[in-house]
């Protein structure tokens, strides 16, 4: 079973372990074999994911076109809904898998593991981060532009700015997969990938919100105004990622409760039988 060690070691920048049936199964699955159960929750988290971002680039196409893809908040969710499309993948390929494959699999941590956990870790803390990023600073600025309209949209809004990070959360107290402070870099990475994406985007001469034909936005979010208050825009990134750094503890926090609830469960279960 794993177990909570020392967050700040060496090991825990690695993308293995010595436990690949963590990575395929509930943390509430009795044995080491992902349940039915399991199997339809991870389908299920991963159509409703991509429902929604399909829903969104089409309810947008008018508005943003090619431009939904420049936002951070769309390519975050995005590649969040990739691993969950793949972590479904992995766990219904394993519910299925014959005893000769299974053994195989649990003898040498896959590759295909490694990737997926990278992944999970990266943009479960990213979700964290862009809610908190939206709702604490952006949706003013939202609010008093009038960005986004009626019952639909704003929706559609909620399911980008606060299920993504709700799924993560229901998912941290569901899944067997461990969570290090350790893996804090992985995010890190994507905010250093978005940050000189922003640049370069602006550099280039990329606009932001349009208006009409010559009223547009020389940035994607204010806060991150290369043109106008580089400086600030600076400040934000370096936030940002701190803050991360900040979250990926939190999860590993969130993660070392989950283990607490499970051992209370079963030393309960012990002594009630």
């Amino acid at each position: 079973m794993s177990k909570c060690k020392n967050p700040c070691t060496l090991e825990s920048l690695s993308l293995k372990h010595e436990e690949p049936n963590l990575f395929h199964r509930s943390e509430w699955n009795t044995q080491n074999h992902p349940s039915l159960g399991y199997v339809i929750y991870r389908i299920a988290v991963a159509a409703v994911m991509t429902a929604g971002i399909i829903a969104h680039m089409i309810s947008t196409k008018d508005t943003l076109g090619a431009k939904w893809l420049i936002y951070m908040t769309n390519q975050g969710i995005t590649f969040l809904t990739i691993h969950y499309i793949l972590y479904s993948v992995i766990v219904t390929l394993r519910h299925f898998m014959n005893t000769e494959n299974v053994r195989l699999l649990d003898e040498k941590f896959p590759i295909l593991y490694s990737f997926s956990w990278g992944l999970h870790n990266a943009f479960t803390t990213s979700a964290f981060l862009i809610t908190l990023v939206y709702w604490g600073v952006l949706h003013k600025y939202v609010v008093e532009n009038n960005l986004i309209v009626g019952v639909w949209m704003n929706f559609l809004n909620v399911f980008l700015h606060l299920i993504n990070s709700l799924s993560c959360l229901l998912d941290i107290f569901i899944t067997a997969r461990p969570i290090k402070f350790g893996h804090w870099y992985l995010a890190v990475c994507f905010g250093l990938y978005y940050t000189t994406f922003s640049l370069i985007y602006w550099a280039a001469g990329g606009k932001g919100i349009c208006r009409s034909e010559t009223d547009c936005d020389p940035y994607i979010y204010p806060i991150l105004d290369w043109e106008n208050n580089a400086g600030i825009a600076v400040g934000t990134a370096i936030g940002c990622m701190l803050l991360a750094v900040a979250l990926q503890g939190v999860l590993y926090g969130l993660y070392c409760l989950r283990l607490f609830i499970k051992k209370k469960i079963n030393y309960s279960s012990v002594n009630t039988s």
